[in-house]
């Protein structure tokens, strides 16, 4: 058991359960990066294309 500061209190937690919520907050971090990579390729992608019509006129 340890002790672990969480929104300002302090709540006691077995090992697994710190565990478990790292874990658990990775994915979302990892789903984040994901989801930011696919929205930056397609940003790219439409500047690309925009530059290219500029530049076609």
């Amino acid at each position: 058991m340890i002790f672990v500061k969480a929104d300002g209190k302090w709540i006691l937690m077995t090992l697994d359960e710190l565990t478990d919520k790292m874990v658990d907050s990775s994915k979302d971090i990892e789903k984040t990066i994901t989801e930011s990579r696919k929205g930056f390729k397609k940003g790219i992608k439409r500047n690309l294309e925009s530059l290219g019509h500029k530049l076609g006129d």
